[in-house]
């Protein structure tokens, strides 16, 4: 009884820590900025009516929503304390050995004396950008291969959006992005200590980074939830607004596989996969979910959306000659359902 209690006692000393943590999406300097661009939004006289909506309980208390509390707990009770120990010492670990290949390979270079400002922006900097792209380029894969489809599909069959969704995810997809992340990090941290290695203060890389915090402290949780921020299309073609990655969400077809980039638009811009936010979206939102053999795909239990993506990925490889491997989830939803509008009142209904 007194491990249960200890547990349970950390397991909410570690959620309550997460509104504390700048590294988080639900840091309260973030809820606070969220909070007024949202009375920004609703701003007029459908304010009280758009807020009594946004914080109702059929939009914080459905079966979608508790599949997010809890992902939030296994991930702040299990998978965060299992991975932080890991990912320092092996990002400490690839570092050092960067620097000692490069040196063997090329010696140490000259490179004087830069001012310690003039480096960490430089590192910051190259950090977002190469992070930002490696996130493009993984979630991208994750849509259109289907085995990692399978396991990213757990996130988008949310069938509505609160901050906690952001933690909805297969943790084999935790796993992915946690190595990608650990790589583009110890990479980027390697060739600056390499270059820079008198004048970089080695602890000061392993915490927050400045483009990070202000992405966390600007609306960025806004993306999952209902609320309609937008930004002007300029904007949207070098930034995704949280009503894009909302498109992003859709099960409506026209919005198959778009805005896969987390903060930059631009990689969705280059590779032509960028959709800019609809005119009318404020009055009529998307409908959100995964459609799969013509039905909204409304299984939110938590042991169902852990295992049967196993099943489903074990099933694909195994038949794997078929080619069905090769066809993006939007194509093979293609084959049962029609690209035609959807009834968007019968939807809603289901969620």
């Amino acid at each position: 009884m007194d491990f249960l209690q200890e547990f349970i006692e950390e397991l909410i000393m570690s959620s309550l820590s997460s509104f504390l943590d700048p590294d988080q999406r639900v840091y309260f300097v973030g809820i606070i900025v969220s909070a007024i661009l949202t009375i920004w939004v609703y701003r007029g006289k459908d304010l009280g009516k758009n807020l009594r909506s946004l914080f109702s309980k059929r939009q914080w208390w459905n079966d979608s929503a508790k599949l997010d509390y809890k992902s939030f707990l296994i991930w702040k009770s299990v998978i965060n304390p299992f991975w932080l120990p890991i990912y320092g010492t092996v990002q400490l670990a690839i570092i050092f050995a960067m620097d000692h290949h490069l040196v063997q390979a090329f010696g140490r270079p000259e490179t004087g004396h830069w001012p310690h400002w003039l480096i960490y922006s430089l590192f910051t900097v190259s950090i977002f950008l190469f992070d930002d792209f490696a996130y493009y380029l993984v979630h991208r894969c994750m849509h259109r291969w289907k085995p990692l489809w399978e396991f990213h599909k757990v996130h988008h069959s949310a069938t509505t959006l609160n901050p906690f969704s952001v933690y909805r995810a297969h943790p084999i997809e935790l796993l992915i992005n946690r190595c990608r992340y650990l790589l583009t990090v110890s990479i980027t941290s390697g060739i600056f200590y390499y270059f820079f290695i008198n004048n970089f203060d080695m602890w000061k890389i392993l915490g927050v980074h400045a483009l990070a915090y202000i992405f966390n402290v600007s609306g960025a949780l806004l993306r999952h939830s209902s609320v309609p921020l937008s930004y002007p299309k300029w904007i949207e073609d070098w930034l995704i607004s949280p009503v894009q990655h909302q498109l992003h969400h859709s099960c409506e077809a026209r919005y198959w596989d778009c805005n896969f980039g987390v903060t930059l638009a631009l990689w969705d811009k280059v590779f032509g996969s960028l959709e800019h936010s609809p005119m009318d979206y404020k009055t009529n939102p998307t409908n959100l979910g995964v459609i799969e053999e013509g039905q909204l795909l409304t299984q939110h239990g938590f042991f169902a959306n852990f295992f049967m993506p196993f099943y489903k990925c074990f099933t694909t490889l195994k038949f794997r000659k078929s080619g069905l491997d090769k066809v993006t989830p939007s194509k093979q939803i293609d084959r049962h359902l029609k690209p035609i509008p959807l009834n968007q009142k019968k939807l809603r209904n289901k969620l």
